[in-house]
């Protein structure tokens, strides 16, 4: 699996702890992703999360 957190107008950033790409099998079935978000101002902001499913390279998107 791959998780890409993005907002484009955000005035911040946004620093993914640890890897985007986390493998799943029968002993881990579940992953989980931390971002550190630092704005530099107050607001209210939208970010988007896209997780897709990959394949053993790391890279190439599984689709259907």
């Amino acid at each position: 699996m791959k998780a890409v957190l993005s907002s484009p107008s955000f005035p911040g950033h946004a620093t993914l702890i640890g890897s985007d790409v986390q493998a799943l099998d029968d002993t881990r079935p579940e992953a989980q992703w931390t971002w550190e978000v630092i704005g530099d101002r107050p607001g209210e902001y939208s970010f988007s999360l896209v997780v897709s499913t990959v394949g053993d390279d790391g890279k190439t998107v599984v689709c259907c």
